[in-house]
């Protein structure tokens, strides 16, 4: 049996999910939208919710790392889209200065003044998977 080609434009559900929306562009599932997201609390350390996430290891205070279940590409062409603990005090996440790979990222999650610290973190990324 010879392997061969499928294309479309669009995808439709069996009438399975509920709301109005039924159907997906497939460029964007491609293209526009995250690989991976997760939410977890770095002084526990743990992953409260997630979706492309196998795992999160503490590395130190505010370090981490988020390990992917489906890997990114080689390239790795990533983007963070972070927040951390409560916008008044200023804390950020960063691609941090471990090692990346295509399934596990590098974070840390910092204060204004550059202070590693353990917070509640969000974040998601995206780019193209292997």
């Amino acid at each position: 049996m010879a392997n061969g080609t499928i294309a479309f434009d669009t995808l439709s559900t069996s009438g399975q999910i509920s709301g109005t929306a039924k159907s997906v562009d497939t460029d964007y599932l491609a293209y526009g939208s995250a690989k991976s997201w997760w939410h977890c609390q770095m002084y526990t350390p743990s992953l409260s919710s997630s979706f492309n996430t196998s795992s999160l290891t503490d590395n130190g205070t505010g370090d981490f790392n988020i390990a992917l279940t489906n890997a990114l590409d080689s390239s790795i062409r990533t983007a963070g889209a972070c927040l951390s603990g409560s916008s008044i005090n200023n804390r950020y996440i960063a691609f941090g200065g471990g090692t990346n790979t295509s399934s596990s990222i590098n974070f840390l999650c910092k204060n204004d003044s550059a202070t590693a610290q353990d917070e509640d973190c969000k974040g998601e990324l995206t780019g193209d998977l292997a």
